[in-house]
């Protein structure tokens, strides 16, 4: 990883491929953590479409379970995404985030 450095991924060209939103969730996570190995910060850019799709997002919040919560915070950034998908996200995150804590 280079300090410094970013990449910008659209969200939506992800949607159109085969399976179903969870599984396209978890292909999103594997890029996401695969592009951390060559960028700092990985931007998901929503274009303003809402997905609203708590299991697809659920797969991204495992990010949460996978990395210390400062890190996901500080690296994955999302950028013109609609408000509720948004909130989706951060409850969904929330809620992993409380697991972990209660297992641990």
């Amino acid at each position: 990883m280079v300090p410094g450095t970013k990449i910008t991924l659209i969200f939506k060209e992800w949607l159109n491929q085969p399976g179903s939103l969870r599984e396209i969730g978890s292909i999103i996570n594997d890029v996401i953590v695969f592009q951390w190995s060559h960028y700092e910060i990985v931007e998901l850019d929503f274009e303003n479409e809402t997905v609203a799709s708590g299991s697809l997002f659920d797969e991204i919040a495992k990010l949460f379970n996978e990395f210390p919560k400062e890190e996901v915070k500080r690296r994955l950034k999302f950028i013109n995404i609609d408000p509720c998908d948004e909130h989706l996200i951060v409850h969904l995150a929330k809620l992993r985030l409380a697991r972990k804590e209660v297992s641990a």
